[in-house]
């Protein structure tokens, strides 16, 4: 072969390779923008717009620039783990409606979800419903208002004959968010309704139950209440079901270092309404709130801790199973009532005040104070000259009696059985 032949054919080998990959770059550059775009939208689903709430079904993309206009639609496009932004106020009136009572049937939240005011303004960014909400998953509401106006001629919210006490006076089964067996965490929520005068009749309740048209799903309700502002109150909490009998644990866990002493309006009901609740009950108070506890249709064990270096006056602790006292925690049960609890913990500089008390406090199983081997300071009980704390199981640790840095020394009277 001349060498002028191969050159020509040298050439045309190299022209044919630099043609053959010409598609095979092109086909990279296909793939990487598909896995671009979907990647795009995954996350496009996972912090998802939300306004208006009764809008379009298809209007708005779920973009912050073209939110959507439908509650709906956003539950549904949100991804599991995912975000959706309130932007102004997103109502829900326009509810589903049980067919034979005509009573309004929760929104449902199915998803592992935030539903996060968009602005951070607990006055601005609001969910507005006048139906209860029911959850099947954990959802977080923060940075929001949550509202729940009632009006019973649309949400009777029970069976027929309506079933009193569950929805007698102000109907609280309309505006209730049935927790059903999984974990609702309420982060900087104010639950004002509007300007109505009766704040605190108005306010929602929570179950740890479910709506009586949609049974519980979960196998634990756990309620967590955190970075309170002084419009995030409730006006009572069930553990239990308020009409079903039921044995799901519940957990609450309240207002960790919170100076908002009225988160609670009116009551902690460990039990249920219509039926006995004999779930476990677990309350954490981590701040001001001084809640009233009422143990009504409840068969199951109550244990109750405060652990936070704050007063708290006017409880009543009667049948409880274990109540802790740590971290400083301050507490001085209310006049003229009885403490009677089965196990009693007194820890890390805690102070548990009796003089207040007519009759004698009784531990009718085991007291328990600070280990001798921990470096923190001992916990304390304060007594009066004529009380005595009856102990009927064992008590172990180390517990200071009638001396506390909180408080002026209170003298022991010479042989007096205090403990």
């Amino acid at each position: 072969m001349s060498k002028k032949t191969s050159a020509i054919v040298l050439s045309s080998l190299i022209v044919m390779n630099q043609v053959s990959e010409i598609p095979i770059i092109h086909a990279n550059n296909s793939i990487s923008s598909a896995v671009n775009q979907e990647q795009a939208d995954k996350q496009s689903k996972q912090v998802i717009y939300v306004t208006n709430g009764e809008g379009n079904l298809n209007a708005g993309d779920g973009t912050s620039q073209k939110p959507y206009q439908n509650i709906r639609t956003a539950l549904k496009q949100v991804e599991d783990g995912g975000t959706i932004k309130i932007v102004g106020t997103v109502s829900y009136a326009k509810h589903e409606v049980e067919p034979n009572t005509k009573a309004a049937l929760p929104l449902m939240i199915t998803k592992n979800i935030t539903i996060e005011g968009a602005s951070g303004d607990t006055t601005n960014d609001t969910l507005s419903t006048r139906a209860p909400i029911q959850l099947g998953a954990n959802v977080t509401f923060k940075n929001m208002r949550i509202e729940m106006p009632n009006l019973n001629q649309i949400m009777p919210g029970v069976q027929e004959p309506a079933p009193t006490p569950a929805d007698e006076g102000i109907y609280k089964s309309g505006r209730t968010i049935y927790v059903a067996g999984h974990t609702l965490t309420l982060d900087n929520v104010n639950t004002k309704l509007g300007t109505h005068v009766e704040q605190s009749e108005e306010r929602p309740f929570i179950s740890g139950g479910s709506f009586w048209a949609e049974k519980a799903t979960g196998a634990k309700s756990v309620v967590n209440i955190i970075n309170p502002n002084s419009e995030t109150r409730f006006n009572s909490i069930y553990a239990g079901d308020y009409w079903y009998e039921s044995n799901i644990p519940f957990e609450l866990k309240l207002g960790e270092k919170t100076n908002n002493k009225t988160i609670i309006d009116n009551t902690i009901h460990t039990g249920g309404i219509m039926n006995d609740y004999s779930g476990d009950v677990k309350i954490t108070i981590g701040g001001a709130v001084s809640p009233t506890f009422d143990y009504t249709k409840h068969t199951g064990n109550t244990d109750v801790e405060i652990n936070y270096s704050q007063y708290l006056g006017d409880i009543e602790f009667n049948g409880l199973r274990t109540l802790t006292l740590s971290n400083g925690a301050y507490v001085e049960p209310k006049k003229d009532s009885t403490f009677n609890v089965q196990n009693l913990s007194i820890r890390e500089n805690a102070l548990l005040d009796f003089r207040k008390l007519t009759t004698n406090p009784k531990v009718t199983g085991d007291f328990t104070g600070l280990p001798t081997s921990s470096n923190v300071g001992s916990g304390s009980i304060i007594l009066n000259g004529d009380q005595t704390l009856h102990i009927q199981g064992n008590a172990t640790g180390v517990t200071l009696l009638n001396t506390h840095n909180r408080i002026t020394d209170q003298t022991l009277i010479q042989n007096h059985p205090y403990i």
